[in-house]
């Protein structure tokens, strides 16, 4: 609600990339390729607060938008609303911190979404692993994707998209939430953005 208390949130910043990134390598798994960041949010089971890590070489303009946008992670961290989601909105809450736009959609841009995202690559944007992964621009796209689709259903009907998000389930991309609130399938959804 708009007048609880933001629960406290650590903030490490660290000069270094590299030392950035031997910061946060414990919070992943020991095998595995992972995707590079310009920070993160991660809270964890048993300690007092969760905490925002970034390295701290980019500009100011950069870094407004990292802690605007791990900032954002941090207030909806108490609903379970799917990743592709939660992701659109900390972009736009950037661009309000920053007033600076970050969603750019050109013919290249939309000609590499429409190669990309075949279902395979769909189910991996709507189960939020597309948001990690290290392979080729599918990151990008899928921060990119996920501005269009919040986008365009706040600005055709936000009122849908909060009761959406409220209801939301992270389990299952959000479907079932998707069909009571917004009266169309994750499939339509991602159709609708093309």
């Amino acid at each position: 609600t708009g007048d609880a208390d933001l629960a406290p949130v650590g903030v490490v910043a660290i000069q270094r990339r590299k030392d950035y990134y031997s910061f946060i390598a414990p919070f992943y798994s020991d095998e595995g390729e992972f995707a590079t960041s310009g920070g993160i949010y991660h809270r964890r089971q048993g300690w007092s607060w969760p905490l925002i890590v970034l390295p701290v070489e980019a500009s100011k303009h950069q870094l407004g938008a990292v802690v605007a946008h791990e900032l954002t992670h941090h207030v909806l961290a108490g609903l379970d609303m799917p990743l592709w989601a939660e992701e659109g909105l900390t972009q736009m809450m950037e661009e309000r911190v920053t007033g600076a736009p970050s969603l750019r959609v050109d013919m290249d841009t939309r000609e590499r979404h429409e190669e990309h995202w075949d279902d395979e690559a769909l189910e991996r944007f709507w189960s939020g692993e597309a948001f990690h992964s290290p392979h080729g621009d599918e990151q990008e796209l899928a921060y990119n994707l996920s501005q269009i689709i919040v986008r365009g259903l706040l600005t055709r009907n936000a009122k849908g998209f909060f009761a959406f998000a409220r209801a939301a389930e992270r389990a299952d991309g959000g479907e079932r939430s998707a069909q009571d609130h917004l009266g169309v399938s994750l499939q339509d959804l991602a159709i609708r953005s093309h």
